[in-house]
């Protein structure tokens, strides 16, 4: 998806799952910050995707989420 590959970088992204299924996708990863995971939320969004669920902690020195996406009709 060009939406990580887009930040993945500046992030410093880590994913380490992405789940598809009938009813949705879910990203699983890690951001070097809260205000990256952002970023990176707002990077989604920007490609066309709406993220209905979203979670977010830290862990140690990382940002860990979890994120649903539903495409966005244009």
């Amino acid at each position: 998806m060009s939406a990580f590959n887009k930040c993945a970088a500046q992030t410093n992204l880590n994913l380490e799952k992405i789940t598809i299924n009938e009813k949705d996708i879910v990203v699983t990863g890690d951001t070097s910050s809260r205000a990256n995971t952002i970023k990176l939320f707002d990077v989604v969004k920007n490609e066309g995707f709406r993220i209905p669920n979203d979670r977010s902690d830290t862990n140690g020195n990382r940002d860990v989420f979890s994120m649903s996406l539903a495409i966005e009709p244009k």
